[in-house]
């Protein structure tokens, strides 16, 4: 089995990118997604990714959300918050 290279890339134009994610659980029948579209100024992906965190923060306080995982896939943004 081979293994391609995944890269993101952005959208062209005055498009905007939704990335989403779900998570499901077999033993009780239900599950949990995200989406949240909005345009953000950013310097890099770390910035960005860090801006989604703090916003993910701040709708759990919101929302009385005391136990709360934040996964990222960017690594550089993981090890500064760790």
């Amino acid at each position: 089995m081979s293994r391609r290279s995944i890269t993101w890339r952005p959208p062209s134009g005055d498009w905007l990118k939704a990335n989403v994610d779900a998570a499901y659980s077999r033993s009780m029948p239900e599950g949990a997604i995200t989406v949240e579209l909005i345009r953000i100024r950013a310097h890099s992906s770390v910035a960005a990714e860090a801006e989604a965190m703090r916003r993910t923060l701040i709708l759990a306080t919101n929302l009385n959300m005391e136990q709360i995982l934040i996964e990222s896939d960017n690594l550089p943004l993981v090890q500064a918050v760790k």
